[in-house]
């Protein structure tokens, strides 16, 4: 699987979006994930109006085309032929009902399931725990001849495996001879959506789910808003209740999905600040600022952490935390905030010398980052809020994620220092240039592979749709939603700015309508 992602720009929401979605004309529906409370019933991405026939079209290199293209292909004698009564044949009926349930809605008829052995012009899908030196958690073997068989070593290989065959028999229900070892070339293939000042209903979250399987795209960052217990006025305009939460829960289990969810703090706090005043930051003249946590004030950190417990309370099972941490002085500057510098001189028991107000940003991720871990996760932030020179360290756990030449510039790293999510597939961090680490832009590993966050190549860079599209299917396209629906709102002000409209009940969440499909 070569999904290269390649560019990591936030302020491209829309464009992430739009890589989950871009396909969903040739994206066979998955059936849905049972959780309550259920969304209406979608209709399947793609209906057939007669069953595909003809040979599947081939890349240059031969192999039959796919999104993304197979690692490799060795060609065979012969073609598979899909049989007029083929079923999908396996011991996993979860597995075997899923595609059955897909492969149906492109073929135009009901696909049958069963566990005997396959005859000639069925489909095989199959869990061969046995195989994972070879094909890892996401890789699967997919063999074409008299049957169309695919094996994974987990469940999550088997079911990428079974959207490639979804992908083929879309395409034509002939498929060349020949066998690929298809595992995926980075750990992290994500899409990003900011439902925190906008509402994206739950139809549209499934679809993204669903259209993110067919690509096989497994980590979905979601920037929301959970309906909170602690504090209760901030529950107005666009939120997700804790049985919605649930349900998201649910389907990204389904679609092996990880979700990183994320609070943008200390910045972009609008959201959650509006009716809590004596938790802005307040300005040399006494301004307050609705985006700007306070950091200084005990409070903030109460916040910060009150919020994480919410979200992995409802959403369970997710291995990271993200705060966000970016564009905290946007536009602005400490020098506008005398108790920063102040909060240093009061506490030199944590500042060392010289220490200045950016040295209470680091701090404050720091602490976080303290509690987080002793939850059991691991905290991921952007990279711009970082100062470019401070007196105390970023944690080296952390995992920074770069999207913004701003702030701390990464370099070829030496030791396995902080994690940097960059654009390209090179390994870099700050830790000064002495000695070389193990990944696999320094030298080969000296020991087992390296942790989530020890410093490695990028493997999570948001799909964008232009790339996608230029590698589909032939089929129908859908016009891309605007170009960044996150300030595209009814909730924005004439200039861009974030505000409660006039006269609105607090307790309304307006409906918007669903993303395109």
């Amino acid at each position: 699987m070569n999904n290269r992602h390649r560019f990591g720009h936030k302020a491209v929401v829309a464009a992430l979006t739009a890589a989950a979605m871009a396909l969903a004309s040739t994206a066979a529906a998955l059936p849905g994930a049972s959780a309550a409370p259920a969304p209406a019933v979608l209709a399947p991405a793609v209906v057939a109006v007669a069953a595909p026939s003809g040979t599947v079209p081939l890349t240059p290199a031969g192999a039959p085309q796919t999104i993304p293209g197979l690692s490799n292909w060795t060609p065979a004698t012969g073609a598979f032929t899909l049989g007029a009564g083929a079923r999908v044949v396996g011991a996993d009926a979860t597995l075997t009902g899923d595609l059955a349930t897909q492969l149906g809605s492109v073929l135009g008829r009901t696909v049958a399931t069963g566990t005997s052995a396959a005859v000639v012009g069925d489909i095989e899908i199959a869990v061969d725990p046995s195989r994972s030196a070879e094909l890892g958690k996401e890789g699967y073997e997919l063999k074409s001849g008299t049957t169309l068989k695919v094996t994974g070593a987990t469940d999550a290989g088997a079911f990428y495996g079974a959207q490639t065959i979804v992908q083929l028999l879309t395409q034509g229900n002939v498929v060349n001879a020949g066998t690929s070892t298809d595992v995926p070339r980075y750990q992290e293939r994500g899409v990003g959506l900011c439902a925190c000042q906008v509402t994206i209903s739950l139809e549209s979250l499934e679809r993204t789910m669903k259209d993110m399987a067919y690509n096989k795209l497994n980590q979905l960052w979601l920037e929301t808003k959970l309906k909170s217990d602690a504090y209760p006025k901030a529950n107005f305009w666009a939120y997700y209740t804790k049985a919605e939460a649930a349900q998201i829960t649910a389907w990204a289990k389904k679609y092996h999905i990880q979700l990183v969810l994320e609070v943008n703090s200390p910045g972009h706090m609008r959201p959650w600040l509006y009716d809590y005043p004596e938790l802005q930051l307040v300005n040399k003249d006494g301004v307050k600022k609705e985006e700007q946590l306070d950091i200084t004030a005990p409070e903030a950190f109460t916040m910060v952490t009150k919020l994480a417990d919410e979200y992995a309370a409802a959403f369970p099972g997710q291995p990271y935390w993200h705060m966000g941490g970016d564009e905290y002085m946007m536009g602005d500057s400490y020098a506008n905030y005398p108790q920063f510098q102040a909060f240093v001189t009061a506490h030199p028991e944590i500042f060392p010398a010289n220490s200045g107000p950016g040295d209470v940003f680091v701090w404050f991720m720091n602490k976080v980052n303290a509690y987080v871990k002793s939850k059991g996760k691991t905290l991921r932030i952007w990279n711009d809020g970082v100062p470019s020179s401070s007196k105390l360290a970023l944690d080296k756990d952390i995992v920074v994620e770069h999207w913004l030449n701003s702030g701390p510039r990464p370099r070829p790293c030496s030791t396995p220092a902080m994690t940097w999510k960059t654009p390209r597939s090179r390994c870099t961090s700050t830790a000064p240039a002495t000695t070389r680490c193990s990944c696999r832009a320094c030298g080969p590993p000296a020991g087992p592979p390296a942790s989530s966050t020890a410093a490695a190549p990028s493997r999570r860079r948001p799909a964008r749709a232009r790339s996608l599209a230029r590698n589909s299917p032939p089929g129908p396209t859908t016009p891309p939603p605007p170009r960044n629906p996150r300030w595209r709102s009814s909730s924005l002000a004439p200039n861009g700015s974030w505000r409660r409209p006039p006269g609105v009940d607090p307790s309304r969440r307006p409906t918007t309508p669903d993303l395109p499909p």
